[in-house]
């Protein structure tokens, strides 16, 4: 089972020169929230419209391989009535299979 992230552009290559990914949601860490914000592929428009639609700088989403993922860390946990990934983790850009602008959600 594959599982994304929506993230700002900037974000994301910041990270994969530093070797981890670490922002939980738009301009939230993970050391504040204490987990990553994660979404099911058609869970991707809801989030893209709720959280991010004034956002007008690049957004990406990343599809990450939950194999690569510690499933002790990753849980699904009930947010406004469904059920979303939550990673409890930083994320390594090493296990992100595809990176694909958000414009392509829409």
């Amino acid at each position: 089972m594959d599982v994304y992230h929506i993230a700002l552009k900037k974000d994301w290559l910041k990270a994969k020169e530093d070797g981890v990914y670490a922002i939980s949601t738009l301009n939230k860490i993970f050391d504040e929230v204490g987990f990553i914000h994660l979404s099911h592929h058609d869970q991707i428009p809801l989030i893209a419209s709720s959280i991010y639609s004034n956002i007008t700088e690049p957004l990406v989403v990343l599809k990450l391989d939950s194999e690569k993922l510690d499933s002790q860390l990753l849980k699904q946990e009930l947010s406004g009535g469904e059920y979303f990934p939550h990673y409890y983790g930083t994320i390594d850009p090493n296990w992100v299979v595809d990176v694909i602008p958000l414009t392509k959600f829409k």
